[in-house]
């Protein structure tokens, strides 16, 4: 039986292909911000996490502007957000660079913010300081 060979991509549909990743990975983040309540909760907040201009990201949603990340963009999603550059890159391995101390870091995440909520909740006095005897 012959193998078929595979079709070299265009280099166009391979930035292309980086573009909508990043978009994807950039909506999960939000996401997942806005549900922990931490971080960037909107397309304002993640561009300056990257530092990236705010205002050209709706062309990167748009496939027809033929805009497309640029490198410095997917270098910084990769350092600041945990991001695998070879699954950004060429679409392979997980999309978090280490899900186990990603998880770890969101369950803490979790318990901060319901220690504070309790913290809140308490009266004015339990709230006070405890003094060492």
């Amino acid at each position: 039986m012959k193998k078929t060979a595979k079709r070299k991509k265009d280099p166009k549909e391979l930035t292309r292909d980086v573009t909508t990743r990043f978009m994807m990975a950039m909506g999960e983040i939000i996401a997942l911000n806005k549900r922990n309540g931490t971080g960037c909760k909107n397309i304002k907040q993640f561009a300056a996490s990257i530092q990236a201009n705010f205002s050209n990201f709706s062309l990167y949603e748009n496939p027809k502007d033929g805009r497309n990340v640029t490198l410095e963009m997917c270098c910084e999603i990769c350092r600041v957000h945990n991001i695998n550059a070879n699954w950004l890159m060429v679409g392979k391995g997980e999309r978090y660079y280490n899900i186990e101390a990603l998880s770890k870091v969101q369950k803490l995440e979790s318990m901060v913010l319901d220690l504070a909520e309790r913290f809140e909740s308490l009266d004015k006095d339990a709230k006070k300081p405890v003094k060492k005897k």
